[in-house]
């Protein structure tokens, strides 16, 4: 079972931010500081979460029988990730309330310095 930690940059002061029985995995900081994207495995699936970085109003994001990892957030507070839900690995844009989802054919997106730019591998 692993869980969400914030501590400082020399490993002091650690956190606890997430405290489900299951494995929570792959943290991503907000562009903003205030929020963390993570995984959570759930019986074998793997789900996007995001939690304040305060641990409060921790919400689930996505809800299907394809694994969702790798969450990256953008310069605007969208978040990335990779899924296999259509049958094949995809990157799906959604906004943090997740009101929107797109989809192109590639994997492990990471924003650019300025948000002008996204890498990815297909």
């Amino acid at each position: 079972m692993h869980h969400i930690y914030v501590m400082n940059a020399d490993g002091s002061s650690p956190t606890q931010i997430t405290n489900s029985k299951l494995d929570d995995t792959e943290p991503a900081w907000s562009r903003d500081g205030k929020r963390i994207a993570f995984v959570r495995t759930i019986e074998g699936d793997k789900e996007i979460y995001v939690v304040n970085a305060d641990s409060s109003n921790e919400t689930r994001l996505t809800f299907n029988s394809g694994v969702d990892m790798s969450p990256n957030w953008s310069p605007d507070g969208r978040i990335f990730f990779t899924s296999n839900r259509d049958g094949r690995g995809e990157i799906y844009v959604m906004n943090a309330d997740v009101s929107k989802f797109t989809t192109t054919g590639a994997k492990s997106p990471v924003w650019s310095s300025d948000g002008s730019k996204v890498a990815l591998s297909v």
